[in-house]
């Protein structure tokens, strides 16, 4: 069992969870899934495709797919979140490799409540 923001769950459960207290540490421009970013080290500019708060980390579209990232290393140069969550693929493609802790909730149960398809529609 595990202990968080003062509710007891199982540890996998804590983990698939993204507590919506979860934010950057430092307090900057909060880098979320599908928004572009330039990965400092390599100087090479990719997607993200899921953030972990609690651990500072990033997954972008990097092959091999995931290759998991340090989220200080990353700068934002295109902000895209607020208009193209995290898409359902991106979604899928974490949850194949046990990564649920790096899939945004709120693009998660957007795709599950079925309002994409609808808005095709």
């Amino acid at each position: 069992m595990k202990e968080t923001n003062g509710i007891t769950t199982t540890a996998a459960a804590a983990d698939y969870v993204q507590v919506v207290t979860d934010t950057p540490s430092n307090g900057s421009v909060e880098i979320m899934p599908n928004d572009r970013v330039r990965h400092v080290p390599t100087g090479k500019e990719l997607t993200v495709v899921g953030v972990n708060f609690r651990r500072q980390e990033v997954i972008t579209d990097v092959w091999p797919f995931p290759t998991v990232f340090k989220l200080e290393d990353c700068e934002l140069i295109e902000k895209r979140y607020d208009t193209e969550p995290q898409t359902w693929d991106q979604i899928l493609a974490l949850k194949r490799v046990g990564y649920q802790n790096f899939v945004d909730t709120c693009s998660d149960m957007y795709h599950m409540m079925g309002r994409e398809r609808a808005s095709r529609a």
